[in-house]
């Protein structure tokens, strides 16, 4: 996709362990257990810049970076979803209005010019459902308002079935796309 070599690249990440965090200049953040996914763009050397990220050696400079040094941080991909540098706010925002939050407002956004509010977005938090019972953590997903009722009477007829309680207040939807059972 990356052709002429610049794009816009998408990191997702775990944060392995609710962790403190200084971000450069924006200052001391805490991140929640869970997935993020860090949307940045190069225009030009994209393969190289995707390379640095990998890399754990490096001089702190942009945002990611310093919660990428952070020992409870993990790279789980990096995909490029846009050969068009120009495009960074628009893959960024389409995980904004899908299922995604932000945590950290400014993060990897210093420069946008389409009121994103962040460039690194949470996704899903599955440790805060550990250990809790009546509780069935779904999951995050990325789907449109017909494909979640579609999900959420799929995962009651497959979850719910044989119990004598009926479910239909049971169910809570949040922003970022998680779907809570309470069986």
């Amino acid at each position: 996709m990356a052709m002429n070599n610049s794009g816009v690249y998408q990191i997702r990440l775990m944060v392995d362990k609710k962790s403190r965090i200084t971000i450069g200049k924006l200052g001391e953040f805490t991140f929640p257990e869970g997935q993020y996914v860090y949307t940045g763009r190069a225009g030009k050397n994209l393969t190289q810049r995707i390379s640095r990220h990998k890399r754990l050696d490096k001089k702190r400079f942009w945002h990611i970076d310093y919660i990428l040094s952070n020992k409870h941080v993990r790279i789980l991909d990096i995909n490029v979803v846009s050969s068009r540098s120009d495009d960074e706010c628009v893959e960024n925002q389409k995980l904004l209005k899908e299922c995604a939050s932000i945590v950290v407002k400014g993060f990897g956004a210093t420069d946008c010019k389409s009121n994103c509010g962040s460039h690194l977005l949470f996704l899903a938090g599955p440790s805060w459902f550990h250990g809790r019972p009546g509780f069935l953590f779904v999951g995050w997903y990325c789907v449109n308002s017909v494909m979640k009722r579609l999900l959420t009477l799929t995962l009651f007829l497959c979850f719910a079935w044989g119990q004598n309680a009926p479910l239909s207040n049971n169910i809570e939807y949040y922003d970022n796309g998680n779907i809570e059972f309470y069986i």
